[in-house]
């Protein structure tokens, strides 16, 4: 993992952009932590709802964030998945990744991310997302396509992290075939989602790719391709492939993705030890330790 990566996403309260250092978070006393919380969190059930956790550097003891105010990008160099996931009708359902606050159902797993754990108390009626796995990257690897060719295609698996990841080797596909899907300073995306699609129908050009175990890259790829959709030759895969590619790969029912609304006793049943969930609205945030002292005042 690129430490610089990691430091910027456990600190994504701040946008380093030319305007200045800007925040999507306020500073709160307890007092107006609990009368947030009476007037907007009403569907929050002590010790009955799914609790989320996020861990984070120190930013204070109660604190309510805004995702809208700006986009954040992957803990990764590689923001495929937060592309595709904003941008394809078939996820049209959950709120946006780059506009959303990421959390975790176990507070362990939370922790991994900073010093801090904190409990995400989400507005009522809130867009949520729920990966059927600890981590969106390991659900993909967990989903219907890559185990599948995982299973079945005599090639080398593909896994949920590190070079051999789908998410990985899709990245080097799109840089190779043309296409940068990073962010900017502003966290804005290089390129619009019609111009992606437009890049795919009417200027992939196959030859650009090596067809050999020598051009390893390149190679998984087009087998994973040619693979999923039954193409017989390599040579044969055309822009039209790739995109019905993205849109099977990618699809969040058949990767076990789940849309709801953050409604009275919001719940999560998984067969998961841990569920990353991400949240596209505003958010109570109160360390565990906090949250433990003034609980009877939010009954």
């Amino acid at each position: 993992m690129n430490i610089n990566r990691y430091t910027e996403f456990v600190n994504e309260y701040y946008n380093r952009s030319h305007e200045g250092r800007k925040t999507r978070t306020e500073l709160l006393t307890k007092e107006e932590f609990i009368e947030i919380f009476k007037k907007n969190c009403k569907n929050f059930v002590i010790d009955k709802s799914t609790y989320l956790y996020r861990g984070s550097n120190d930013a204070g003891d109660y604190l309510l964030i805004d995702p809208s105010k700006y986009s954040r990008g992957s803990i990764e160099d590689v923001n495929v998945h937060t592309f595709l996931m904003d941008n394809m009708p078939e996820w049209s359902e959950f709120p946006k990744r780059s506009k959303s606050v990421i959390s975790s159902t176990n507070t362990y797993e939370a922790g991994g991310f900073g010093g801090e754990k904190y409990i995400v108390i989400p507005f009522d009626m809130s867009p949520i997302g729920i990966s059927p796995d600890s981590d969106v990257w390991v659900s993909f690897e967990n989903g219907e396509v890559v185990s599948h060719y995982n299973e079945f295609s005599g090639e080398s698996p593909l896994y949920g992290y590190g070079d051999d990841s789908l998410f990985k080797i899709m990245d080097h596909f799109l840089r190779k075939s043309g296409l940068d899907l990073h962010m900017n300073h502003k966290k804005e995306y290089s390129i619009d989602y019609d111009t992606f699609l437009s890049f795919f129908e009417h200027e992939f050009n196959i030859d650009k790719f090596g067809k050999t175990e020598r051009e390893l890259e390149d190679y998984r790829m087009l087998k994973l391709i040619k693979f999923t959709l039954g193409i017989r030759n390599l040579q044969d895969i055309t822009g039209s492939d790739v995109l019905e590619f993205i849109r099977r790969a990618f699809n969040p029912d058949y990767n076990g993705f789940k849309a709801k609304k953050y409604r009275k006793n919001f719940s999560i049943k998984s067969n998961s030890y841990s569920n990353s969930v991400w949240i596209g609205g505003k958010c109570l945030l109160i360390k565990e330790r906090n949250f433990i002292e003034i609980k009877d005042s939010l009954k």
